[in-house]
């Protein structure tokens, strides 16, 4: 009996999870939006957000250049 319980718990977490990053991702995704503004951390580059798309943002940059970084690590 403790096993199935256990079992249940478990998959109970791996849905909890999912829902908390599905969660997260809407967060994130409301707070950018094409035309933003945006730096890159570590990097002396910046520029506006052209297009979305899932984990990658792709951005107009100050020289010229259209670049794609990951807006999101997990």
């Amino acid at each position: 009996m403790a096993m199935v319980i256990g079992k249940e718990i478990t998959i109970i977490f791996a849905i909890q999870i999912k829902l908390f990053k599905k969660n997260i991702d809407r967060f994130l995704m409301s707070k950018f939006k094409i035309g933003d503004f945006v730096e890159v951390l570590d990097e002396s580059i910046s520029g506006n957000i052209i297009q979305i798309d899932g984990d990658f943002a792709k951005i107009n940059s100050d020289d010229g250049f259209q670049m794609q970084f990951p807006w999101m690590n997990w």
